[in-house]
């Protein structure tokens, strides 16, 4: 059913609210004045239907002559608004991060009467699937009210009310997520509702959680006879505290690790086998990688101590822009390569013992792995410590 509201003075103009019925002769019946005018005031302001009623009266003093005013003597008035509501949401896009609050409002480019309903989805809950990792879901977001309904009210101008949005944290590495509200007009015959440039936004959430890469060490000494396999661990990062990633804190979409070999003192596909853009690839959830082989060349010519660097880089599955900010790595590791075209040194420890050449002991330093004696020298190889 149409129903209207009253219609108001700044509504419309009525003039020549006098009207004169004038006799024109004896026994000749009256003939009308003009037409009184009645001017519909546009005003840009979206009302739905009102109504107002036009009385006729005769002025006092009239009724003892005999006049009297016959039925109908009254008259509705319908005003039907011709002006179109268009409602979006006041910007296109909502920026936030993990743990902070974003809030979002609808506007309405015209003023507007009466109260009136939206409804607002979240278009991701519709659309999301594995294949979309960068969709949020229900789990990254509470949205205050429930997502619904939401009520436009005169009195606060051509805004709505706010919903406000909590960005949940975790200690998932997600890296940028986004999920899209979209607004839908509520059949009303009163409101003329339509929807504006802006009746979708996408809430883009930031992640505040790393994974940090690391080698099995930064240096470490090899025979060039021995067999160099380097393995890469995942850690997760948060406010710079690491852990190994787990079942519950663990990156969500795989990567791949770059690997290019450069020249220190030794020479590519002479004392090693060049390595060129390989990839050591990192499933998602994975701590570990699978090891990257080195292949050192052993010759019968005696050499001075060489070395040789691995560099990383980052490649991954999503976004350059999730690559620089949820992923951290150590920039390269050293390669020492020690000829083994001479004889077997044993080492002088610092306690004044003794070891033999190619012994395997412990370093008891947090930051180093086990040390060797390597013809007279002591190596440790160094990690590093997050």
């Amino acid at each position: 059913m149409y129903h209207h509201f009253i219609a108001e003075d700044e509504d419309y103009n009525l003039t020549n609210k006098r009207v004169e019925f004038i006799q024109s002769g004896v026994g000749e019946k009256e003939t009308t004045s003009t037409n009184a005018e009645l001017i519909i005031v546009d005003d840009d302001i979206s009302e739905g239907g009102e109504t107002f009623i036009c009385v006729i009266l005769l002025p006092t003093g009239q009724q003892a002559d005999g006049r009297v005013v016959g039925e109908p003597d009254t008259i509705s008035i319908i005003i039907k608004d011709d002006d179109d509501l268009e409602i979006g949401f006041e910007h296109s896009t909502y920026m936030g991060t993990e743990g902070e609050e974003v809030r979002v409002r609808l506007v309405a480019t015209l003023e507007f009467a009466k109260a009136f309903q939206v409804e607002i989805f979240t278009t991701s809950l519709l659309i999301s699937s594995p294949e979309k990792p960068y969709e949020a879901d229900s789990a990254d977001y509470v949205i205050t009210p429930n997502i619904g309904r939401v009520r436009f009210d005169p009195w606060f101008g051509r805004a709505s009310s706010v919903l406000s949005i909590d960005l949940e944290t975790d200690c998932l590495v997600e890296g940028t997520e986004y999920f899209d509200l979209s607004v839908h007009p509520i059949s009303d015959d009163e409101t003329r509702i339509i929807l504006g440039d802006k009746s979708r936004t996408r809430v883009v959430i930031t992640d505040i959680n790393a994974v940090y890469v690391r080698p099995e060490f930064s240096m470490n000494h090899f025979d060039e006879d021995e067999f160099v396999s380097v393995r890469y661990e995942a850690l997760y990062e948060k406010s710079g505290t690491y852990m190994p990633v787990n079942s519950e804190c663990y990156c969500t979409f795989g990567f791949n690790l770059e690997v290019r070999s450069e020249d220190i003192t030794a020479k590519a596909n002479m004392d090693y086998i060049e390595i060129i853009n390989e990839r050591v690839h990192f499933d998602a959830g994975e701590r570990y990688s699978s090891n990257l082989n080195v292949t050192l060349i052993d010759d019968d010519i005696a050499e001075p101590t060489e070395s040789l660097k691995l560099n990383y880089n980052i490649n991954v599955t999503r976004s350059e822009e999730d690559a620089g900010s949820v992923l951290k790595l150590i920039n390269s590791s050293e390669v020492i390569i020690s000829d083994n075209d001479v004889e077997a040194i044993p080492c002088t420890l610092t306690d004044g013992s003794m070891v033999d050449d190619g012994t395997r002991f412990e370093s008891g330093e947090p930051c180093m792995q086990d040390c060797t004696c390597k013809r007279g020298v002591v190596v440790c190889p160094e990690i590093t410590c997050p």
